[in-house]
């Protein structure tokens, strides 16, 4: 009998994550917030498709590219006129409150109507000018019931007083839901074509904490190696394994060039690499969905995230190799103090990070979790061991406990 042919560019959308989807259409403001490879514009671009499929909408898409101003706003003036909209061609570039509120009025009034408009704005956080936050909001609160915003954002960009302002306006899906659970990442790997065991999947979840890119990663080095790698393993290595080396070698040197450069087209990546393929090799690349994506306009390419160059070479591969290296740490931690046999493995973790003095803020971001389930992991512990009293007394407890 043939082997089920693998597709990792398989999408993936589970059931938990589809219920969290489907209230966006209830409110002026989605945020979407979550880490880089959490799959976030993944699960927006899924929900609009299945809304365009059950009733005519018009969706403004913005990416966000840069942390210019300037840039932004031309961005926004192409989104609308792909849509459609065109009356923002004759805009300035708001920058003061006064004119935020001109703009809000103009965009309420073009956008209100029977057709429901979704204006989706990706990768906010890179543009980090408060000025734009400020005016998301204004613009939430005033936005009419046809018209919904959502954001992408790997930081939360809502102000406290904005957000408590906005009140039941505003929804929020963070990485509790993005993520994969024990039963979600069997069904990913099965729809991919790859049949994991139980222990496969229990492996491949402790050490990639759902995340989808450490699960993307695992089983693309299955597909190309016949084995998932050790769950201690350089992931830095693993992407190279899975994702570079099986490339051929003009694909690897027409990536590092092209890499660069954060947009272009076929005719920007024929002049620079001298390459007559091109428009083939860009193909073959977009296919993968791992490396360059077409953005709407059909003729410009993007490198995901910039997956190849800033994220491999910056965040990317830091927050691998540390989420390997705390894989890697929780397997070797075999022997605790019989104080702490009531604890779970990750529990066990978060105490000895407790006891180096770390806030919950750096545990969250050693661990690659929200400071909200470090929180809620802290609780857990001081119940199971009988500690109360104070935040520092607690603290001082556990630490004696240790010794």
């Amino acid at each position: 009998m043939p082997k089920p042919k693998r597709n990792l560019n398989t999408i993936y959308i589970s059931e938990r994550l589809q219920e969290s989807l489907r209230p966006i259409s209830r409110y002026a403001l989605t945020a979407i917030i979550a880490p880089m490879g959490y799959g976030k514009t993944t699960a927006v671009n899924w929900y609009l498709e299945q809304r365009a499929k059950v009733q005519p909408l018009r969706i403004i898409r913005i990416s966000v590219y840069s942390d210019n101003l300037a840039i932004f706003w031309k961005s926004t003036q192409d989104a609308f006129a792909r849509a459609g909209y065109d009356f923002l061609r004759d805009y300035i570039c708001p920058t003061d409150a006064s004119g935020g509120g001109l703009l809000v009025d103009d965009l309420c009034h073009e956008l209100a109507g029977e057709t429901s408009c979704y204006i989706f704005v990706d990768d906010f956080h890179l543009l980090t000018d408060l000025r734009v936050s400020t005016f998301l909001c204004m613009l939430a609160s005033r936005l009419p019931e046809n018209v919904h915003l959502i954001v992408a954002s790997r930081d939360r960009f809502l102000p406290a007083a904005e957000a408590v302002r906005l009140g039941n306006r505003a929804y929020q899906i963070g990485m509790e839901q993005l993520r994969l659970n024990h039963t979600e990442l069997a069904i990913y790997a099965h729809r991919c074509g790859t049949s994991l065991s139980d222990a496969q999947v229990d492996s491949l979840l402790y050490s990639s904490e759902g995340w989808f890119s450490a699960v993307y990663l695992n089983l693309r080095t299955l597909s190309e190696r016949g084995a998932l790698p050790d769950r201690n393993s350089d992931i830095y290595a693993t992407f190279t394994a899975a994702m570079i080396d099986p490339l051929p070698e003009k694909q690897r040197e027409f990536l590092a060039v092209m890499g660069l450069a954060d947009e272009f087209t076929v005719e920007m990546a024929h002049f620079v690499t001298g390459d007559a393929d091109a428009e083939k090799l860009l193909a073959v690349l977009t296919a993968q969905n791992a490396f360059v994506t077409c953005l709407p306009d059909g003729m410009t390419y993007r490198f995901l995230k910039p997956l190849l160059m800033q994220e491999i070479q910056g965040g990317l591969v830091q927050k691998i190799i540390e989420l390997g290296e705390a894989a890697e740490k929780r397997k070797n931690r075999t022997v605790r103090p019989t104080a702490f046999t009531a604890l779970t493995d990750r529990e066990y973790e978060i105490v000895l990070l407790m006891t180096q003095r770390l806030s919950n803020r750096e545990i969250a971001e050693k661990l690659f979790l929200s400071e909200g389930s470090v929180k809620q992991y802290i609780n857990q512990i001081y119940s199971k061991l009988h500690i109360e009293g104070d935040a520092r007394s607690k603290r001082a407890r556990l630490q004696t406990l240790l010794l």
